[in-house]
Parts: C-alpha cells; structure tokens; sequence
C-alpha cells in the first residue's frame, strides 16, 4: 500500500488555537511520566505559567 503525504493549511487565531488546541495539564501529565522531567531546560516544572506569555 503506497503511503500519501498530504499537507494542509489553515489561518486561526490565537486565542482559537489556545481554547481548541492547547492542554496545558494533559501534557503536563505526559511530562511528569517522562524520564527527562526536571532535568532539561526545556522540560518541566516551569517557574512561570505556560498560558501566560
């Protein structure tokens, strides 16, 4: 079976992609489960509110 790459495109804003697409504690979950929590910069806890920048 071939495999097709499809792309797509669409203009939304950000308060729309924030309230739709975005939760910060379901992913917040998934990051404590992970073996990197609190030992990267990039990776959680954070000493700010991710919906507040």
């Amino acid at each position: 079976m071939p495999y097709v790459v499809e792309t797509g495109k669409a203009k939304v804003s950000v308060k729309e992609y924030t309230e739709r697409c975005v939760d910060v504690e379901r992913f917040l979950g998934f990051c404590r489960e992970c073996s990197s929590y609190n030992t990267r910069w990039s990776c959680p806890p954070f000493s700010f509110q991710p919906l507040q920048l």
